[in-house]
Parts: C-alpha cells; structure tokens; sequence
C-alpha cells in the first residue's frame, strides 16, 4: 500500500480486516476488558529524510534505516498511522503479529525526484532552474530533489525560442515544449514569427520609431535599434521563463549592434557629432572600448564567419579597418592609401593571407593586401579596371575568394606567390558559359544571371554554396517552371542593413542573406502582371507568396526581412509576411 498524505485508509482496513492490499497482513483484533502491554517494533529502510509515526498517543519521528521499539498500554491494539511531510515521499508498509500483543511493522519509503522532460529536444540550449540548482537542459530528462513549495523555471535560454513547462504530476513531472522563432517586424511593430502562425507582436513601439533591420541575441533577449529625429537607440527584447517579457531602452545612441563570441558591440556615430566610438555592453551598460577622434565610423559591422570589421575615415585623408579578431578588438588597421572608397565587404582570407577591398575614385577594383606590407607600398594593392559587381564566396575548406565582374565575364582575384598560382575556386567556363551581367551572394553563397542594360531586374542563371552548385536548368526543373527566375537590381534598396554611410559602398547588386535570396517566376508583361515569389538557396526552394504583382516586386516591396537558423522571415506589401521554416540539416 502507497502513502502520499497519510495512511488513514491503511488504518480502517487493519482494523476491520478488509484486506485488498498485497504489501500488509492484517491480524484479527482483539478487545479484552481489561488493559494490555502492547509493543510496537518498527523498521525502516529506503531513501528519505523523515516521516511521523502516529500509534496509540505516540507521535514519533522515524528516518531511514533504523529500528525501533515503542509499548502502549490499552484495552485493544490500534493500527499505526505513517504520515509523510512531502508529495514526493511515498511509502510501502506491512505489519504482522509476531507473538501475542507484539507487533512487527516494517516502513519502506523513498523520495521521489523531480523529473523534467521533453518530448523534443529544445533548438538552442537553455537551463531548469529549481529553487537554487541550476541544470543545463538538452534533450535528456533531468532530475532535482524535492523542494516544497518550489517550481522548476526557464533560464538562460541561448537562442531564439519561447519554452514552457506543463506539469504533468503534481510537483514532480514537469514536461519542456520549446519553439524557434524569429523576429521581423510587422509595419513598425516588433513581432516574433514562426512557420503557420501568426505573428505576434512583443513591442507596440508607439513612438514609431524606424527600427532598423539586424537583430542579435545576447544575454537571454534580442537587440535592436531604432531611429527617429536623427537620434539612435538601443533596445532588448527580455525574456524570462521563457516567455518574452517585454522592451528595455538604453539611451545610448548607437546605430547598429552585433554580437560575437559572448560579447555584444556597438557602433555609434551621432549625427552632427565628431564622438565616434565603439562600446561593449558590460554588467547591464555601454562601455566605451575606443573612441575616435580622428577617425569616423563610415558603415555598420561586415562579418567574416567569427571575425567583425567595420570602416572608418580618417580625417587627415585615407581609411582604417576596425577589427573585432578572436573575441578581442584590435586598433584599427590603416588600408592603402590608393583606396578612396572602401568596400562593405569584411576583410578576407585567400590562401592564408589576408586581403581587403575597396575602389579609387574612378570606380577601379583596388585589392589591399593587409599582412605585414606597409600601405603606401604600391606592392600591396592590386587593380583592376572596368569592374562591375564584386563578391565574397567561401568554399567547403574554408578558403576565401573574391570575384569580380569584367566585360561581362566572371573572373576570380588570384594571386601569385613565389612563382605558386593561387587556388582556383571552381571552372569558371561553367559559370561563363553565356554572358554574365551581374554578380551576388553573401559568404556562403555564389549568385551569377544576366540582365539587359537599363533594367531593373536581372535573370538568375547560377548559384553555388560549398560542394553544391545549380545551373539555369536545375534551378527551374526545381521550381517545376519553363519560365526564367527574376531578382531585382538592386536587391538591397529596402534593407536598411545594407544602407552605405559616409562614402562606403555596396560592391554587387544582388545581396543574400544567410544564403537565401528572393526570385519571381511568372508574368512580366505588364506592371500588373502577376507571378509567383521564390525563396531560394542552393539547397532549398520555398514558395512565399502567390498572385504577386510585377510592378510591387520590382519595386522592391518584397525582400527579407531577418534569416535565423531556423527560419527566413519575407516582407510583403501591407501586411504580408510570412515566416518559413528552414530545414538546418
């Protein structure tokens, strides 16, 4: 027989013999009139701290592992009553008359442990919280000790996801359900979406401030900025128990943030202001790391993998390169004095040595080499004329490469050293096997197509990201479509993480995020004409929106708005939006 509160039924059927229990023996009773000695030994075994014994005006304290003897006198014995101080305690009893008015019991009991569970792992790692123990939660149930009255929480989530607990056994089984999300925004309200659900909205932001894309989890809570009346500021998403709680300001008027390895930076350039700075938030504010008084930040943060950089002009003429390099800032870097105009692009690493690009003022390719030449050496740049759209791809080894566009051929930035060509990326005949016009991609991802001049839209003929690479004819066997796949050129005009500041400058047309870019398939013969729109990688092939009008499409109302490891948030007119799963395997 089980106690959980008592064993006041256990007591009933001793003493009328009902029976009904495999663990108790139950010996007839007897009434006499007048009094015996009665003698009680008890033993204990199991796991627990305490539980009372209640026998005949006896209130006693057993623990674990013990024996022992307690004698009542009275007209009739009276069955023993174990009673336990906690849900989680439970007990198994069996008592029998050894000899005429002795009484053997015996107790078992065990403590029962708190159980958290999930029936599918968590997408990013988190911690249960139970009272002041903390354990780290992947897939794998966990257990506590009991506590009364305490409750196991949602810590330290380490990625974007809303997670609950269900109990399913009073205070002892609690279930863990997490779901991914990404935030987007929907008109100027901060919202968090996922695939087939609806949006749903986390800041009203009822000032209306424009905030700007580029959104980065760090200290359980995802930032932000905004702008408004030409001043920045900072905002955190908090989250607790895993449910978002609601928006903290930092009056620190910076325009863009981004995290890395464990640490969050900023970058601030207040406008009408020579205070140029980038800061670290460090226990709950901004820190300054270094302040520029010669210098201004001229862009947001380019990212290479694990490393950050960022542009900066100096006032006496030329540029540098801030670098954020293994978890740690580095002064930045003066570039050659022949680049006029950086590029965006991060700095890149081609055959172990580093590299950086940027333009003279006639629009000339410029490549500075950045490792141990000094920058006015003409040695350490190399040009190159009548360029159009330039690129970063990296390949399944890590090596990086740049490629440019000139004469409507695709070619790759290829140095030699000590009579040693450099590594070729990939057959270019296959790219060039008709005219390429532009361009694209992000770091992961390689984007080739053809446009005609005067358009403001291209055809999509190429794309290739690791060992995967598909031509014009995979690309629409995929989309089951005998129709060409369109971008817009520019692709980048509505996301303000590519908008240019001070004189830096986007170097293609065509921009991917994350490796996805937005295609339309359908009819282009006139401006409400209507087609399909594509989210595509070269893996993967998503259908957002149909009905989708040419003259919106072209007018860049459609772009994507935030890409997570999990999902891919697209913009439409109005209210479109639309959050789409994204397979990570």
């Amino acid at each position: 027989m089980h106690y959980s509160l008592g064993l006041s039924l256990f007591s009933l059927c001793i003493l009328t013999g009902c029976g009904g229990s495999k663990n108790s023996t139950l010996p007839l009773e007897r009434e006499t009139d007048d009094h015996n000695q009665y003698v009680l030994n008890v033993t204990t075994s199991g796991d627990f701290e305490t539980v009372s014994l209640q026998w005949m005006g006896h209130n006693e304290t057993l623990s674990a592992e013990q024996d022992y003897q307690f004698t009542q006198a009275g007209k009739q014995f009276k069955a023993p009553d174990i009673k336990v101080s906690s849900i989680a305690t439970q007990c198994d009893s069996e008592i029998k008359e050894s000899e005429k008015h002795t009484y053997e019991l015996t107790v078992n009991c065990v403590t029962s442990l708190v159980k958290v569970h999930a029936d599918i792992g968590p997408a990013y790692g988190l911690d249960i919280r139970y009272g002041d123990t903390v354990h780290p939660f992947n897939s794998e149930t966990i257990v506590f000790d009991y506590q009364p009255g305490i409750v196991p929480k949602v810590a330290d989530l380490q990625g974007p996801q809303t997670c609950t607990l269900a109990e399913k056994l009073s205070g002892l089984e609690y279930q863990l359900a997490c779901e991914s999300f990404t935030v987007s925004l929907l008109g100027r309200k901060l919202a968090i979406s996922r695939d087939n659900q609806a949006p749903k909205i986390v800041w009203e932001n009822t000032n209306k401030r424009l905030i700007r894309q580029g959104y980065e989890w760090f200290d359980e809570g995802v930032w932000f900025s905004s702008w408004d009346e030409n001043v920045h500021m900072v905002h955190k998403l908090e989250f607790e128990n895993g449910q978002p709680m609601g928006v903290v300001n930092f009056s620190f008027d910076a325009y863009t943030v981004k995290a890395n390895k464990g640490k969050l930076y900023a970058l601030s350039s207040p406008v009408g202001s020579d205070a140029n700075q980038i800061a670290q938030f460090v226990d709950g504010q901004w820190e300054t790391v270094a302040i520029y008084d010669d210098m201004k930040i001229s862009g947001g943060f380019s990212h290479n993998n694990e490393d950050l950089y960022f542009n900066l002009n100096k006032d006496a003429g030329g540029h540098a390169l801030g670098q954020i390099k293994d978890s740690g800032y580095i002064y930045p870097k003066v570039i050659s004095e022949q680049i006029d105009v950086p590029s965006l692009l991060p700095a890149f690493n081609y055959d172990g040595r580093n590299y950086f690009a940027g333009y003279t003022q006639q629009g000339n390719l410029l490549v500075n080499y950045l490792d141990t030449v000094l920058p006015y050496r003409h040695e350490a740049v190399f040009e190159y004329e009548n360029v159009g759209d330039v690129t970063l791809w990296e390949d399944s080894q890590q090596n990086q490469y740049l490629f440019y566009l000139q004469n409507n051929q695709a070619k790759q930035f290829n140095v030699k050293i000590n009579g040693v060509e450099g590594t070729v990326a990939l057959d270019l005949d296959e790219l060039n096997s008709e005219p390429v016009n532009w361009l694209g991609g992000d770091l992961t991802t390689l984007l080739a197509g053809t446009a005609n001049e005067g358009d403001e839209f291209g055809r999509l003929s190429y794309i290739k990201s690791g060992d995967v690479a598909i031509n014009l004819a995979g690309l629409k066997a995929r989309l089951v479509t005998d129709k060409d796949i369109y971008v817009v050129l520019p692709n980048w005009r509505n996301q303000d993480l590519y908008f240019p500041q001070n004189h830096s400058k986007v170097s293609t047309q065509v921009v991917a995020q994350g490796g996805y870019l937005l295609g339309y398939v359908g009819d282009t013969s006139s401006t409400n004409a209507t087609g399909e729109l594509w989210l595509l990688s070269a893996h993967d092939a998503y259908k957002v929106f149909s009905g989708v009008l040419w003259h919106n499409y072209l007018d860049n109302q459609y772009y994507i708005d935030a890409v997570s490891e999990h999902h891919v948030v697209v913009q439409g007119t109005g209210s479109e939006m639309m959050a789409i799963s994204i397979d990570t395997q």
